[in-house]
């Protein structure tokens, strides 16, 4: 979940949720069967992938798949054909078995029973509302673009300022920016614009665009300026208890009103027993109608972390953390260093974030982003979690 400082809307960063895959060295092979659920009938050319990857297939002719040489050991098996419902199936490496994927037929909207009807005009009203809250508002965004927005549907409760997105077929995307054909497989997308806040998930699928040396340069390069910083370096890093190496600090902060920002002050002052002008130790971020209050010494991630197995690691904190993270403003020696704030919160304590090796984490709708990451984490910065920045 996160804040967006420029609609000031809560968001769910649902299309990491579905895929909990843990990348290591062994390599899978998984294989299945797609047919029609009521007639048996085999498949063909149906689409297979893992979620939020680019491992990707479709069926023979007679309904068969194999995605081989998969680098991930936990994820989710996304299955969809022309006319069909898709279906999800998970899979471990643990117990990697053969995936029957019946399939049930999509009904045709001309013969469901009409219980809302979607706005004819639709796309032209909110069309531009959609695409800055799903794909975003950054740089990258303005090199996206949505292939079939036409397979958009659009409903409005004008009564309770609600407006739900589904789509007929997979969303694609073309994302000119990183390089990438995106092809998301849209579950729901609520838009409260009474409460501000936004929720939606599905799952994508990744191809790299083709192009030659120049864009091939250009889309790594950028693919690595989107990685920096992001929710998935920090994730990794946790991971590889390498947050210093890969300068990422994490400081306790406090979240008051507005109006209570010098009795909190008063009260942290007394709370230390130090003599100093207490705003010149600690630093304080405005932000919208409250104010975070940040302790001046960075926390140690192993204080904040446990190992839950050899592929997972815990982490939980109570109430806020602000991550800092440092990069040059270049590449060329003595250059200036630029920090980045973003403001995470678990939302449950009860339930400690269980990270994974390739940066997801479970359960992603149990932390709540402010600050940097609410702008910055969309789709159209989105990598794949076979994402190697090693190779960038």
């Amino acid at each position: 979940m996160r804040t967006n400082d420029n609609s000031h809307i809560l968001k769910y960063l649902l299309f990491f949720l579905i895929l909990l895959p843990q990348c290591v060295g062994a390599q899978l092979t998984i294989k299945g069967k797609v047919f029609n659920k009521a007639t048996g009938m085999k498949l063909a050319a149906a689409t297979v992938f893992v979620s939020n990857t680019s491992y990707k297939t479709i069926t023979d002719a007679v309904g068969n798949f194999e995605l081989q040489n998969v680098q991930v050991t936990k994820g989710d098996i996304v299955v969809h054909a022309l006319g069909y419902k898709f279906e999800t199936y998970n899979f471990n490496a643990k117990n990697v078995q053969f995936i029957n994927a019946g399939l049930d037929p999509q009904i045709k909207e001309l013969e469901t029973v009409v219980v809302k009807t979607y706005e004819k005009d639709g796309l032209a009203r909110w069309g531009k509302i959609f695409f800055d809250n799903f794909v975003g508002t950054t740089i990258e965004a303005d090199n996206c673009k949505i292939i079939n927005e036409k397979a958009l549907r659009f409903y409005y409760d004008g009564v309770n300022g609600i407006l739900e997105v589904t789509a007929k077929e997979p969303i694609l995307i073309t994302n000119k920016a990183l390089g990438y054909s995106i092809s998301y497989t849209l579950e729901n997308f609520v838009l409260d614009l009474q409460y501000k806040t936004i929720y939606f998930t599905g799952y994508p699928s990744f191809t790299d665009l083709e192009g030659n040396a120049r864009l091939d340069n250009k889309w790594r390069k950028n693919r690595y300026l989107c990685y920096q910083g992001s929710v998935m370096h920090f994730m990794r890093s946790l991971y590889a208890n390498s947050l210093q190496k890969n300068k990422f600090y994490l400081f306790e902060t406090l979240k008051v009103p507005a109006g209570k920002t010098e009795k909190t002050l008063s009260e942290f002052k007394n709370m230390v027993k130090i003599d100093v002008d207490i705003k010149k130790l600690v630093s304080v971020i405005a932000y919208k109608d409250s104010v975070f209050i940040n302790k001046p010494l960075a926390i140690a991630a192993d204080s904040l972390t446990a190992r839950a197995d050899t592929n997972a690691v815990l982490f939980n904190f109570d109430n806020y953390l602000l991550v800092k993270h440092f990069k040059k403003v270049s590449e060329q020696r003595g250059a200036q260093m630029t920090f980045t704030q973003s403001i995470i919160q678990i939302i449950d304590p009860n339930k400690p974030l269980v990270i994974f090796a390739n940066g997801n984490f479970d359960s992603v709708v149990n932390m709540f982003t402010q600050l940097n990451w609410a702008k910055t984490e969309v789709i159209a910065r989105l990598l794949p979690y076979d994402y190697d920045e090693t190779i960038e």
